[in-house]
């Protein structure tokens, strides 16, 4: 879905004989308009099918992470290490993708406000009217967990600052266990 978003949907970007896969009618505005609107109800399909799954799996691939790098540093067994690595170079790359997502819905929306390819007046102060209507597109669970493109960041902070957590209190429980 990401490349109909990002490639056909777009006005005014792509330049030559073969810059688009669909039909240059797409492009006009009265046709447009309709089948953003489809694809934007495929969306919202498709989040209320598939968006619950994205916080408790959010939350649970955050929490093996740091159970493993924690098992890791407390009992040295390395060997796990690769199964924190795997796990967060896969869920980092789902979260970039997300991310992108809501990047080319931005930038699609974007660039309606400044192509005017050859329609009239009237037509485009229907698509100013109708991108004004239009948000960005996200990959989200129930409205309030949205994945942007700091979402990335912001899981690997977390996981950063728990394994640094966990660090520090082996730290502090081997001093105690040792000195008592």
């Amino acid at each position: 879905m990401l490349p109909i978003l990002r490639d056909e949907f777009s006005l005014g970007r792509r330049k030559g004989l073969n810059a688009y896969t669909t039909v240059s009618q797409l492009r006009q505005i009265k046709y447009l308009v309709s089948e953003y609107r489809a694809y934007e109800v495929i969306h919202l399909h498709m989040i209320d099918l598939f968006g619950f799954v994205i916080l408790p799996l959010y939350s649970l691939i955050g929490e093996y992470i740091l159970v493993v790098n924690f098992y890791v540093i407390g009992y040295s067994e390395w060997t796990f290490m690769a199964l924190s690595v795997y796990a967060q170079i896969l869920w980092g790359l789902f979260l970039d993708c997300c991310g992108k997502y809501y990047n080319s819905s931005r930038d699609t929306l974007e660039s309606w406000k400044y192509s005017s390819e050859g329609e009239t007046t009237a037509c485009m102060k229907y698509m100013d009217k109708f991108r004004k209507s239009c948000r960005p597109m996200y990959i989200q669970s129930d409205g309030y967990f949205k994945i942007r493109s700091l979402t990335v960041l912001q899981f690997f902070r977390g996981i950063i600052s728990g394994t640094l957590r966990a660090l520090l209190a082996f730290k502090t429980f081997r001093t105690s266990f040792v000195y008592n």
